[in-house]
């Protein structure tokens, strides 16, 4: 035994010996040291399976080890040679002839290998009882009794004494072992920290990624549901508005069907005058105009749907007096601001130049003063009603300019549940009378498809309703603005 002082039990505890030396330097100790004593040697693990290649091995050895009964009686025997808690000795194998010793590698109390020497026989060998041995295991006999005369010879006291040797190598050894092992544990615990970290970090960034997708998957079904919406409300408002006139088609063509069948069905014999038949014909003739008039109600309505959604409209280009542009649309609503009491003023620093598509600037302002006079102005009576624009020009960057207008009104406001909605198709707080909620939509349409602006509710804004109109301008050395239109 290696450890004379201690006992030690056989047990790795999951020690290797390979991870504290490196393995072709062990060869090399281990062939230096058979070359200089003149026995043969190798290591093995604490169950007998070589770790290194022999060393000085002799051919009756190899002999042996060719037949499968004679190897596994090697490994065991290899086990056996430094199994003792009683220090190394030398016993001899069970072929009667050679010497055989070991002794044990330690690490933490361990045994994590064996160190054995062996394959030399002395005075006392039994050559009969070594042929015996060849032919239990099956070895050849002619060979094996010629490489008897090859092994080297050694008194028993001399291969006791190199096995004294060895155990005090085999302690150095196993104290260097203690030290690696102390620091292949510490190596263990880093890496296995590092791991650890790793293994928090991948971790963490895997749930950082997940939950970044799961925003990106979010954000997308929150704008695809705002679209769903917006689309359920454009079917819902198309639905409600050509389906009156539909309606009424279905009933007039029911009607017409039943008309038909019973002229077709006409008996002479019950209505000799034809009175019925007359009344039939007159009847599908009334049906048949319904059908018509509300047929072409319906294309109407498909019709302005159509120009709404139209993004392909290209403006007529023109140059025009923005000033002149919003008085005469105010002049043509003479007669409504009349009957509803609605005054209306115009506030501007200097005139301006648009070039661009004048009937756009006009559909625009006509929208939001019906859209006043039909929702902020409705059932006001003796109300003093006013609208106001007032319209600057921004510097913004040295020669870029912007074009402010704000359009406000003293009406009714609008609802804070629809402020948020208010350009969407057939959003209307006026339903009940027959406003379609396209008006606000259609401005949208006109400021970000052909004028390329924008327009904004002002949420603060009160009493009435404030929209901010912004559109870019580009100043020219004339002095004069320009509006930009592309």
């Amino acid at each position: 035994m290696l450890m004379s002082s201690n006992r030690v039990h056989e047990s790795t505890f999951g020690i290797n010996f390979l991870q504290m030396f490196d393995l072709d330097s062990i060869q090399r100790i281990q062939d230096s040291f058979s070359n200089a004593v003149g026995v043969a040697s190798i290591m093995t693990h604490p169950d007998g399976r070589p770790i290194t290649k022999p060393s000085n091995f002799c051919r009756l050895c190899s002999l042996i080890r060719k037949t499968e009964a004679g190897l596994s009686y090697c490994i065991r025997c290899n086990a056996y040679s430094s199994s003792s808690d009683n220090g190394p000795f030398v016993h001899r194998c069970s072929s009667g002839l050679l010497l055989g010793g070991g002794v044990s590698l330690h690490a933490r109390g361990s045994r994590i290998a064996s160190w054995v020497i062996c394959q030399v026989k002395d005075r006392d060998s039994n050559p009969e009882e070594s042929l015996a041995f060849a032919k239990s295991v099956g070895a050849d006999l002619a060979a094996y009794e010629e490489a008897l005369g090859e092994v080297s010879e050694m008194s028993f006291e001399h291969f006791d004494s190199i096995l004294k040797v060895l155990h005090l190598f085999a302690d150095q050894i196993s104290i260097l072992a203690d030290q690696r092992y102390g620091l292949t544990q510490t190596d263990l615990l880093l890496r296995r920290s590092n791991y650890e970290l790793e293994q928090k970090v991948a971790d963490r960034t895997r749930e950082l990624e997940d939950a970044l997708a799961q925003l990106e998957f979010s954000h997308n079904l929150m704008t695809q549901s705002e679209k769903l919406t917006a689309l359920t409300n454009l079917v819902t408002g198309i639905a409600h508005e050509i389906n009156t006139p539909l309606g009424i088609c279905v009933t007039a063509t029911t009607q017409m069907e039943y008309l038909i069948k019973r002229i077709a069905e006409y008996n002479p014999d019950t209505d000799p005058k034809g009175d019925r038949q007359a009344e039939d014909l007159k009847d599908i003739q009334t049906c048949a105009e319904l059908i018509r008039l509300n047929v072409t109600r319906s294309a109407e309505l498909v019709s302005r749907f159509k120009l709404i959604a139209d993004d392909k409209n290209s403006p007529v280009a023109s140059e025009f007096l923005l000033q002149k542009c919003i008085r005469d649309t105010f002049m043509s609503f003479t007669g409504d601001f009349l009957n509803q009491g609605v005054e209306w003023q115009l506030n501007a620093t200097e005139d301006v130049i648009l070039s661009g598509d004048r009937s756009q600037w006009v559909q625009l302002f006509t929208h939001l003063i019906n859209n006043s006079l039909h929702h902020g102005f409705l059932d006001r009576p003796n109300m003093k009603n006013r609208i106001t624009v007032t319209y600057e020009v921004r510097e913004y960057r040295g020669s870029v300019s912007y074009l402010q207008i704000s359009y406000e009104d003293n009406g009714q406001g609008i609802p804070e549940v629809l402020r948020h909605r208010i350009f969407e198709p057939f959003v209307t707080s006026k339903r009940q009378h027959d406003g379609s909620g396209l008006g606000l939509h259609y401005v949208n349409q006109i400021m970000a498809k052909n004028i390329r602006g924008t327009i904004d509710l002002d949420p603060l804004h009160s009493p009435g309703a404030r929209f901010i109109i912004t559109a870019p301008f580009i100043r020219e050395q004339t002095g004069e603005l320009i509006y930009d239109e592309n």
